[in-house]
């Protein structure tokens, strides 16, 4: 009896351990790889792209923030490109 539950239990964790790798990797890796995407075209001085994600946590919020940081620089370079003309 007690090695059916140490295996029960041993089974339960790997299988838990499993889910959470799996979710980890899906919804938190896949997002952070978009924001890591956009992030290289900016640093390269693509301003064109934008992170179009849409999530209600800590994720969207980064998100709105850096959508918001591209286009504030969108914009001041907009200024000054009128600004030298």
């Amino acid at each position: 009896m007690k090695i059916c539950f140490i295996v029960g239990c041993v089974v339960a964790g790997l299988s838990i351990r499993a889910a959470n790798y799996f979710v980890c990797k899906i919804v938190l890796l896949k997002r952070l790889a978009r924001i890591s995407e956009v992030a290289q075209a900016i640093s390269r001085n693509d301003f064109t792209h934008q992170c179009s994600m849409q999530s209600h946590d800590l994720i969207g919020t980064i998100v709105s923030s850096f959508n918001r940081s591209a286009e504030n620089l969108r914009s001041m370079i907009g200024q000054i490109g009128q600004s030298t003309s």
